[in-house]
């Protein structure tokens, strides 16, 4: 399922930053080549995960009683735009500052 996978993406990306910036003073500006190009890619994968949770909850809200559905289609509209949003920034993040490997980052 994608919001399954967009999670572990985001806590891989997590635990990946957190554990450099434990040992980050050891290896003063080296570890910041992996940490902040981490830093942007953990926001928009919590944005595109966000958004995709967000769109479940309103497909199921939609469904009950009293709800409007053009207002419901109109709010996963919003989130479908707003998944697009984020999966746009990564791929435009990615390519200008990927995330380099953590050995070849902070062998000095």
């Amino acid at each position: 399922m994608r919001n399954a996978a967009l999670h572990q993406a985001r806590k891989d990306v997590k635990c990946l930053r957190y554990s450099l910036e434990a040992v980050a003073g050891a290896f003063s500006h080296h570890a910041s080549g992996v940490i902040q190009p981490a830093i942007g890619l953990q926001r928009l994968l919590g944005e595109q995960h966000d958004a995709v949770v967000a769109g479940e909850w309103i497909r199921e809200l939609a469904k009950n009683p009293g709800i409007d559905a053009e207002d419901a289609q109109r709010l996963e509209t919003m989130e479908v735009r707003r998944r697009l949003n984020a999966e746009e920034e990564f791929r435009m993040a990615i390519a200008e500052y990927p995330v380099p490997a953590p050995r070849r980052a902070l062998v000095f």
